[in-house]
């Protein structure tokens, strides 16, 4: 029987804290529970001995001339003007997970985002962070969806992220993420749609 709501949220954590207990080899999480690709990066995350409680770092100032943040300018300006009724925020990163641009429409979502150092210059890296909604993305190349507890790093329970890699259109080199941001109660599965139009936009 599907799982919902808070004690959806409660078995994700208990899988997640399972996993960092008993080990790669030992740990298995019901299929039923999270989607393959978040179980993939937990167990990258582990492997990579990230630590669930971890601060972000500051990676640098940031180039403003850097090719991706200039490709994706209009199109953030853009989906930030349309998206202005919304509780989404858009979130933009360059091939090592840095956060190159931030846009926010709601000032509610300012502060959870503040709190959980998603603020240019951070590294979201999945190596730096775990699962999330900017540095998956880089490592599974693929879009994702994570969810509340799904997140690794606990500073992040309270956001639903939908995350595409920016690929570069010739290469097929990713060049970075680009992340919609939510608070987890008032997500939708429709973010995952709006993310990758975004995503192939910027390209």
């Amino acid at each position: 029987m599907p799982v919902d709501g808070p004690h959806r949220e409660d078995a994700i954590r208990i899988a997640r804290e399972r996993m960092l207990e008993d080990g790669l080899l030992r740990a298995s999480v019901p299929d039923s529970l999270v989607a393959a690709e978040i179980e993939q990066s937990w167990r990258r995350s582990i492997s990579h001995r990230v630590d669930p409680g971890a601060e972000p770092l500051v990676l640098g100032e940031i180039d403003p001339d850097t090719a991706v943040l200039r490709a994706a300018g209009r199109v953030l300006d853009q989906w930030h003007e349309n998206l202005t009724q919304s509780r989404l925020a858009l979130l933009l990163a360059d091939e090592h997970g840095r956060i190159l641009s931030r846009r926010i429409v709601d000032a509610q979502d300012e502060r959870i985002l503040d709190r959980a150092n998603a603020i240019e210059g951070f590294d979201f890296s999945e190596r730096a962070l775990g699962t999330n909604g900017l540095g998956t993305p880089i490592e599974a190349r693929d879009v994702v969806f994570v969810r509340g507890t799904e997140h690794f790093n606990e500073k992040l329970a309270r956001l639903a992220c939908a995350g595409a890699p920016i690929k570069h259109p010739v290469t097929g080199r990713i060049v970075g993420s680009l992340s919609f941001a939510s608070h987890v109660d008032v997500s939708s599965p429709l973010m995952v749609a709006m993310v990758r139009q975004a995503g192939q936009q910027i390209a």
